[in-house]
């Protein structure tokens, strides 16, 4: 073990000339920068090499990953479609409360950046075990939070909330003290763990469902799928956004 960490230390060494690849690591460790990145080196390595702090917050830590971005930006193009297209609808209609949430969705859809996270298990710990322990790639960027103390209500809002965080308060007090949009889905909900795990919920009387709700969580309200497609189109648009809101860094970390 001690030679393996020896040979790690060496591999991983901070990079001293700007045109080798690299990868990075950055937040709560102490020994943040670039480092070389060569064929095999894992995720481990780069854990043990940075020392990640015992106060990083590992449910909110990031593995962002270059190859990963152009399905992101795919995504989100086509999210500000499909609210461009909407918003010229309820224009025609002229539903003003349906244009002021469509503008106000397209506003945060347009400053989320493409960031090219990926799951990844970012507990040293359970990184020992080969299958949480992948192979990085040149240009990887790693970052551990700290722990934050809230969680965010976001969607078919009247406006966005982000909300203290109690191990006490269930998913559907936090939707309670967030007002809901009269566009709001009546009987849907998507979770977003801070760890990038989606889960599409039941939310109305007749196929309401519960679930955990993690620190640095986001919760997002759907969009009636009446006032973003027309007739006869698919509606992806919800599960879309869930997807990439699930993309970006913990709530309290996010750039808007």
């Amino acid at each position: 073990m001690i030679a393996r960490l020896l040979t790690a230390a060496i591999l991983l060494q901070p990079a001293l000339v700007a045109a080798a690849p690299i990868f990075s690591i950055t937040g709560a460790v102490s020994q943040p920068g670039d480092y070389q990145w060569q064929q095999g080196v894992r995720l481990l390595d780069a854990s043990v090499t940075a020392q990640v702090n015992s106060n990083a917050w590992y449910m909110g830590a990031t593995l962002q990953r270059e190859s990963a971005k152009l399905e992101q930006r795919k995504l989100k193009v086509g999210l500000l479609f499909d609210l461009r297209s909407a918003k010229v609808r309820s224009r025609l209609a002229g539903n003003a409360e349906a244009q002021a949430l469509i503008e106000r969705l397209t506003a945060q859809v347009e400053a989320m950046p493409v960031t090219g996270r990926i799951p990844a298990e970012m507990n040293p710990l359970k990184q020992r075990l080969v299958r949480y322990n992948p192979l990085l790639e040149a240009g990887d960027k790693i970052h551990y939070a700290l722990r934050p103390n809230s969680i965010t209500v976001t969607g078919a809002v009247q406006a966005d909330c982000q909300l203290t965080y109690s191990y006490a308060t269930s998913l559907y007090d936090y939707l309670a003290a967030c007002p809901a949009h009269p566009l709001a889905s009546a009987d849907t909900l998507y979770l977003i763990q801070p760890d990038g795990a989606v889960e599409r919920l039941g939310s109305g009387y007749w196929n309401q469902q519960d679930a955990s709700v993690a620190v640095g969580a986001t919760l997002f309200v759907p969009v009636d799928e009446t006032a973003l497609t027309a007739d006869g189109e698919p509606e992806t648009f919800n599960e879309d956004m869930a997807a990439f809101i699930a993309t970006q860094t913990p709530a309290q970390e996010r750039i808007r």
